[in-house]
């Protein structure tokens, strides 16, 4: 079966799907899971089929601007599944994707041979002004109720995220 006929398979059995199930991650949970916790801009996006031509990836290069956890170069790359290529389009329910010139604070892990958002979507937060809040449509937690999303500022946000990295 070649690629085109297998992804557009997997579409087909994902379409009547509204949401993704995952385990419900708190700050305390999104900081501990985490490798690295970065503030930046997107700076560009490519999208290609992983290696075994079954299913599309989009490589999000992010410009930090400041690093929260970890130790991070002046980009991060952030995979994520999904995307338009060769015609076929895959779209997985509560995975974020991202804009050129967006700003975010995202938590990463690796996972192989790819750097990627912890917990789908609860791992990307947009900033827009001075406000930053994460957006989990889609996702439906295992034993639990949707919670809503976190909003409050960068800086209390910043503040959050450090005092869980050293509590001390």
């Amino acid at each position: 079966m070649n690629r085109r006929w297998l992804t557009m398979l997997l579409v087909l059995l994902a379409w009547p799907l509204q949401a993704t199930t995952v385990k419900r991650m708190d700050l305390d949970g999104l900081v501990a899971t985490a490798d690295i916790t970065v503030v930046g801009t997107v700076e560009s996006s490519r999208t290609y089929w992983d290696p075994g031509g079954r299913l599309i990836l989009k490589r999000n290069t992010i410009r930090v601007s400041e690093s929260l956890k970890g130790q991070s170069s002046s980009t991060v790359d952030v995979t994520t599944i999904g995307g338009t290529l060769d015609g076929i389009t895959l779209d997985v329910a509560g995975m974020r994707g991202f804009t050129a010139g967006e700003d975010s604070v995202v938590f990463l892990e690796g996972t192989g041979l790819y750097r990627t958002l912890v917990g789908l979507g609860q791992g990307k937060f947009s900033v827009e002004g001075d406000v930053v809040s994460n957006d989990i449509s889609n996702l439906e937690f295992v034993g639990e109720r949707p919670r809503e999303t976190i909003r409050m500022t960068l800086d209390s946000f910043r503040d959050e995220i450090r005092q869980r990295v050293s509590p001390f």
